[in-house]
Order: structure tokens, then C-alpha cells, then sequence
């Protein structure tokens, strides 16, 4: 890139897409000339490292936020569902068992009992309302994070760098999630174990 260093009289005037910069009027021959050229160089580079960091961090969202918490919403719908499938009919059975067992309604109030006992121990085991209250939580928490992010508040207030912060805590409430998932997971693998012991 050539740039005519020997006129002394010289404007020059750079737009970048972040911010634009402005030398204005100045008064100089080669020396001074090929000063500005290289601060010039230099505010460039700067500027256009900065745009392939904004860049990297749209790609973050789009391929990595934004899916997780899609991902975490729809988990949590799901077992929100699940947990209401299973505790509705087992409440209102729970209710009407003893009805029936008054009434001498033998098989029927057997196969009540039964099927209480069915789902509350599928409830139990699979921990629907649990997954649904950690998935609801981490997906809400992500989303504030985003609007903290956005408007520059709490630890985003006035940070060089609140892209990699964001980043980073995402990571750290995405991965502290994962965390109570296995605990949980582990925690209903030592309860059937418990149980296949008692019987």
C-alpha cells in the first residue's frame, strides 16, 4: 500500500467499521509523513483484530449460546410435562384408592394401589421435577447473562474485554450444570441399589 509521504500539506482520513478515526489537518514533510502512515498501519491492525474478535464472539452465540439455551427450554418443557403426566393421575388415584377399598371394590382397588405405587416409584427414579427445576434454572440464568452482557451491568460494568468474560461464565454456569446433572444421576443409581438390597 503506497501512501504520498512527500507533499507537506496532507489529510488523511481512515474509516473502519468499529470506529472511525480522524488525523485531521497537520503539517509535516517525510519524516512526519511516514509517522502517520505507520500510526495509521498500527490503528488498523488494532481495529481489524478487534472485528475478528467480535466476529469469533457471534459465532460463540449462534453456535454455542443460543443452541444451549434452546437445548436447556426444551428440556425443561419436557420434564415439566412429565412430572405432570405422572403426579396429576397418581394424586387423584392416591385419593380414590381408599373410596373403592371402602366399598369393597377389591381388584379395582388393587390395581389403584398398584399403580400408585408404579408411578411414584418411575417419579422417584427418573427425577422429572428435579431435571425440570435445573434445567429452568440454568436456561434462566443464561438468558440473564445475556441481558447483563447487553447493557453492561453488574460485573459487566466497565470491563476491558466483557466478551470473554461472557464467554467464560457461560462456560461456568453450563458446566456447573453438568455437575448437579451427574450428582443426580449418581444419587439415583445409589437409590436403586439401596432398594434391590432391602428386597
Amino acid at each position: 500500500m503506497k501512501c504520498s509521504l512527500k507533499t507537506k500539506n496532507f489529510y488523511i482520513y481512515v474509516g473502519i467499521r468499529i470506529s472511525k478515526i480522524k488525523l485531521i489537518w497537520m503539517q509535516g514533510g517525510e519524516e512526519n509523513g511516514g509517522i502517520i502512515y505507520l500510526f495509521w498501519k498500527r490503528v488498523y491492525i488494532r481495529q481489524w483484530v478487534i472485528l475478528l474478535d467480535k466476529e469469533k464472539f457471534h459465532e460463540y452465540i449462534k453456535e454455542r449460546y443460543e443452541p444451549q439455551v434452546k437445548w436447556y427450554d426444551k428440556k425443561s418443557i419436557l420434564n415439566k410435562r412429565l412430572t405432570y403426566l405422572f403426579q396429576i393421575p397418581i394424586i387423584i388415584m392416591a385419593a380414590i384408592t381408599p373410596i373403592f377399598a371402602a366399598l369393597e371394590y377389591k381388584s379395582l382397588t388393587i390395581m389403584l394401589s398398584a399403580s400408585v405405587a408404579a408411578g411414584t416409584g418411575i417419579l422417584k427414579y427418573c427425577k422429572f421435577e428435579e431435571h425440570w427445576h435445573n434445567y429452568r434454572t440454568t436456561c434462566e440464568t443464561l438468558k440473564k447473562e445475556m441481558i447483563h452482557y447487553k447493557y453492561k451491568i453488574d460485573v459487566y460494568s466497565g470491563v476491558d474485554d466483557p466478551e470473554k468474560l461472557f464467554i467464560k461464565r457461560i462456560e461456568s454456569i453450563i458446566s456447573q450444570e453438568n455437575k448437579k446433572w451427574v450428582y443426580t444421576v449418581k444419587s439415583e443409581k445409589e437409590e436403586s441399589k439401596l432398594m434391590k438390597l432391602v428386597d
